[in-house]
């Protein structure tokens, strides 16, 4: 059911519907959520991380700040603080900040 609704935010952001694809893509993180198997996974960052730029896209600042450090909190409990993947996300939600100031 996930993927259903990955595919349904991916449908909804190629027609311009960031409201419907922001709701798919919310539905899919709550499902993959639920599942053991997806608990910490760069899978499960990379649907937040579309989140969070689809949020962004429809100035839901404080929202896509929200998202971003979920997949923070991910990317430290599975690589570290210092990685490149968890410096890009700290550096995504310094940008973000400085835009909602």
């Amino acid at each position: 059911m996930g993927n259903t609704y990955l595919e349904m935010a991916r449908v909804q952001n190629k027609a311009k519907n960031i409201e419907e694809a922001i709701v798919y893509q919310t539905k899919a993180f709550d499902t993959f959520c639920q599942l053991e198997k997806y608990t910490d996974t760069d899978y499960l960052a990379q649907i937040v991380m579309t989140l969070s730029e689809q949020q962004d896209k429809a100035n839901l600042t404080q929202e896509a700040l929200n998202s971003l450090r979920i997949v923070e909190k991910i990317y430290k409990n599975n690589y570290s603080e210092v990685h490149a993947k968890t410096c890009k996300v700290k550096r995504n939600i310094s940008l973000l900040c400085l835009k909602s100031d």
